[in-house]
């Protein structure tokens, strides 16, 4: 079977975090809500190295179009230019009709053909297999140096599904910031 790529939902909105002033207000140039454009994934950007941004892709799931076979790609977000990750949640329905998914949250090859070495976020999760939450818990993909050009974080399943459960969700919830020469 061949390898199948998909894009997942694009993302759904952003919500930046307050400046790191003392009474916690935003300052000037510093954005609250940043919904971008149907249709297209954001290169948002931080303000600045203490301001962190939170985007979120998802997808409902169908057994016609998302086989869930090992080595298929969910091409999920971009990570910008300059900026490092902060932090990374898989949160995933029961997907799984059987017990063996497993799926891997990294850096995509600039084809998306497969995942970039050395960059997990989340290595192996079960989380669809019966529904849950797996958060970042690898120390090479949260310590990405910052580099001259976008990157897309996207999961690998790792080991295949027997079967979908009808209307299930995965998301991708990621959480970056500019860089500060880190």
């Amino acid at each position: 079977m061949a390898q199948t790529i998909r894009y997942m939902d694009k993302a759904t909105g952003v919500t930046p975090a307050t400046s790191n002033t003392a009474t916690g207000a935003p300052t000037a140039g510093d954005a609250t809500t940043n919904v971008p454009a149907d249709g297209t994934y954001p290169a948002i950007t931080a303000v600045h190295d203490a301001q962190t941004v939170t985007v979120e892709s998802k997808i409902t799931l169908t057994a016609a179009v998302d086989p869930l076979a090992t080595n298929d790609i969910y091409v999920a977000l971009p990570l910008p230019a300059y900026h490092v990750p902060v932090d990374c949640i898989l949160c995933a329905d029961d997907i799984d009709t059987g017990a063996g998914l497993t799926m891997t949250v990294a850096a995509l090859k600039q084809d998306f053909t497969d995942i970039v070495a050395s960059t997990n976020l989340i290595t192996a999760s079960t989380v669809g297999q019966a529904g849950g939450v797996a958060r970042a818990s690898v120390v090479d993909g949260l310590r990405l140096p910052a580099v001259a050009y976008p990157r897309w974080i996207g999961i690998k399943i790792a080991a295949g599904a027997a079967g979908l459960n009808a209307n299930a969700v995965l998301s991708l919830v990621f959480s970056y910031r500019a860089s500060n020469g880190d």
